[in-house]
């Protein structure tokens, strides 16, 4: 959830740390939002996600398994 007008930037990395795609970089108004992540030309192992809210960052472990 965002509580005020913000930027928003959602990057996924793979587990060296390379960025593998910029998946969100905008501003958003208040509200509730849902994005998706097509992984279909990457291979499966742990990718992190990365969110970037005003001056917060927090990263996320995720298993892409195919």
């Amino acid at each position: 959830y965002i509580d005020e007008y913000s930027e928003v930037v959602i990057n996924i990395y793979d587990i060296n740390g390379k960025l593998v795609h910029k998946l969100i970089k905008e501003n958003y108004l208040p509200g509730q939002y849902k994005t998706h992540w097509n992984a279909k030309n990457l291979p499966s192992g742990t990718y992190f996600v990365e969110l970037k809210l005003n001056n917060e960052t927090i990263t996320n472990a995720v298993k892409l398994i195919k």
